[in-house]
């Protein structure tokens, strides 16, 4: 009888102990298998609808709708517009920063392997 198993993480490796069980109770004896799933190589889906809710002062917020991934959105990069390296980190898909006059800002979702999303649409940070 084929069996599958479908809760396993990606890149790791697992050991499976089988036994087979005849119909009046004999127990043959156990064969061992050690697996390892292949990496995850799917990005997460681009953060949609990225956009300015809220400005106090130096201060934006910002939301977009989050990213889905085939194994899990681990985080979010906050970027600014030419710079290479992200501006804030988060968890969830909304965020507080502090921005600069006239720069635009964008988001990438970071799925558990490490894979980035496409680049949302950029946002003006402040006038």
């Amino acid at each position: 009888m084929p069996w599958k198993d479908t809760s396993r993480a990606p890149k790791t490796t697992y050991v499976y102990t089988v036994a087979a069980l005849d119909g009046v109770g004999n127990v043959s004896s156990e064969a061992t298998i050690t697996v390892t799933t292949l990496p995850d190589t799917i990005r997460p889906s681009k953060p949609r609808n990225f956009r300015k809710v809220a400005r106090s002062g130096a201060y934006v917020t910002f939301d977009w709708s989050p990213s889905v991934d085939n194994v899990k959105v681990a985080k979010y990069y906050v970027y600014r517009t030419g710079r290479s390296k992200p501006v804030a980190v988060t968890k969830y898909s909304k965020i507080r920063i502090y921005t600069v006059r006239g720069a635009y800002y964008y988001v990438r979702a970071v799925d558990t392997s490490g894979n980035r999303s496409y680049a949302s649409a950029k946002v003006r940070g402040r006038r």
